[in-house]
């Protein structure tokens, strides 16, 4: 019996196909890193505050309630310092405050999530 005859796929189905798999990419980079779904989001909430100039403390990271409970963020904040993701560091001449700022391996985990998402619109497939 001979396969079906299966047409070749629109350029739009092409361009869909070359997104799932960058998809799998990603998904394949958060597991290299060991990140489940939550530490993720919080890699990300810290990233961006950090980037909009206004760090988090630990006290207000714990409010990201959208991410988890008070013990859940906790967790994940211990595991993202753990796998140097994320640092806590004194900014400007306060000591009095310690702020959540990504580290340089937290950036080059957004560098190739940016690579992957580029590549998801490269017209070639």
């Amino acid at each position: 019996m001979s396969p079906p005859d299966i047409s070749l796929p629109t350029d739009e189905f092409s361009k869909l196909l070359k997104f799932i798999d960058s998809i799998h990419k990603l998904r394949k980079a958060r597991e290299d890193l060991s990140l489940d779904s939550e530490s993720e989001r919080l890699l990300e909430a810290i990233t961006l505050a950090y980037h909009a100039r206004k760090p988090y403390t630990v006290s207000q990271a714990m409010l990201l309630h959208h991410i988890g409970s008070t013990a859940t963020i906790h967790r994940r904040m211990t595991y993202l310092l753990s796998l140097n993701l994320i640092n806590q560091e004194y900014l400007g001449a306060s000591k009095r405050f310690k702020y959540l700022v990504p580290s340089h391996n937290a950036i080059a985990y957004f560098e190739k999530v940016n690579q992957l998402y580029l590549a998801s619109f490269d017209e070639q497939y």
